[in-house]
């Protein structure tokens, strides 16, 4: 008959590996012994019995009968008399193991493996006990871990832990709230006093234009025109970042809604204003979603405008939800994909504002907007394809 051992691989997976016809020796004990030939042709033998002896650990097998067949140096050393052939049930409390015997019990009797970390009785200190079944009963292996956690002091440094957060918590409000009140006297300054100088460089532009009918040449005039564009397209890019700003803060009110309902009226009131003559919109019908009406309107009229905007001659829009994201998709000039992670930047724009005038800050809202309600937004699109816009709510 053929003779093997079990080993462990590497990663930890068990094997039998032969042994080519060899019979494994033993000690008066019948602990199996590691033979090391050298000393001039002398055979010292080490034996396993030894190595496990030497362990400071608990080392135990339980065999189907419930009953310690073997125990190391270290568990008769800790429990004070003979364990081999006694009930382990008995013999437990004296190793400090009565927490986890029903739970190794268990693992005996269903042949399932077992790990805890229980206190012992007389000592507190934590034990970390291991049962593993093997082919005749359980192999268990417990070991010292240090002083046991009590409950109540756990309990104590959780509630000590909550009141430092909560402490934390209390001063980054505070700190966030006085950063809001900056921002707000920021956003005061810039939408009062900004405009001022900004309204008169775009009233004296005018005002010499109209006086010099005659007296300047044609690039003199193109020159103070393009100062008015400038001054009204910087006062423009105001309006949209103390929009931006507010997006921010503002409260939001989260309510059952039918986007549909919100697209529909966008695209309504884009064609009211002439932004939208030339194109048809197809919206699905119901499109339930929890949100804030106000924000998700904005990001509407965004994404809506845009299609419109960069869909040339007649054109269809569609709205409506796919694969649990809602969509805006449109059959205008479409955008390398190698640059969209720059949409939902401020001021990023990917077109000729010449041909496509704007601020950059509209789909930074949208995006802001998506945010807020706990979602993400991105698209899709090809050169001269079109684009779709996706977004999604939680």
């Amino acid at each position: 008959m053929q003779m093997g051992i079990l080993a462990t691989r590497h990663d930890g997976e068990r094997y039998e590996e032969a042994l080519e016809g060899k019979r494994t020796p033993r000690d008066r004990r019948g602990m199996p012994v590691l033979e090391d030939p050298g000393g001039g042709g002398r055979s010292a033998t080490i034996s396993l019995e030894s190595l496990v002896d030497s362990i400071p650990d608990v080392i135990l097998s339980v065999g189907g009968d419930g009953k310690i067949s073997y125990a190391n140096a270290a568990a008769s050393a800790r429990s004070g008399f003979q364990l081999v052939g006694t009930p382990f049930s008995n013999s437990s409390a004296s190793l400090g193991l009565t927490a986890a015997t029903p739970g190794l019990m268990r693992a005996l009797e269903r042949r399932e493996s077992f790990e805890a970390k229980v206190p012992e009785p007389s000592t507190n200190e934590c034990i970390e006990v291991r049962g593993m079944p093997f082919e005749d009963g359980l192999a268990i292996f417990a070991r010292r871990l240090g002083e046991f956690d009590d409950p109540a002091d756990s309990d104590a440094d959780l509630q000590r832990l909550n009141e430092t957060l909560n402490e934390r918590v209390r001063e980054r409000t505070a700190e966030l709230e006085a950063a809001n009140s900056e921002l707000e006297g920021f956003t005061y300054s810039v939408s009062h006093d900004l405009r001022g100088p900004l309204r008169a460089i775009i009233s004296t532009s005018k005002i010499l234009l109209e006086d010099s009918k005659g007296k300047l040449e044609e690039s003199e005039r193109e020159l103070l025109e393009r100062q008015a564009a400038a001054a009204k397209k910087v006062g423009s890019l105001i309006d949209e970042l103390l929009k931006l700003s507010r997006i921010a803060r503002q409260e939001m009110l989260s309510e059952p809604l039918d986007l549909a309902m919100i697209a529909a009226d966008v695209a309504q009131e884009l064609k009211g204003e002439g932004h939208a003559d030339h194109i048809s919109f197809d919206i699905q019908p119901n499109l339930p979603a929890k949100g804030d009406a106000r924000l998700l309107r904005f990001v509407f009229l965004n994404l809506l405008e845009n299609a419109c905007k960069f869909t040339p001659g007649s054109g269809c829009v569609w709205v409506g939800k796919k694969d649990g994201a809602f969509f805006v998709r449109d059959e205008g000039i479409g955008f390398d994909m190698a640059y969209a992670h720059k949409l939902f930047l401020p001021f990023e724009r990917l077109v000729n504002e010449s041909e496509y005038p704007g601020t950059g800050i509209g789909l930074a809202n949208v995006q802001r907007i998506v945010h807020r309600h706990g979602g993400r937004v991105w698209a899709e699109s090809k050169p001269g394809h079109g684009s779709t816009f996706y977004f999604t709510l939680a």
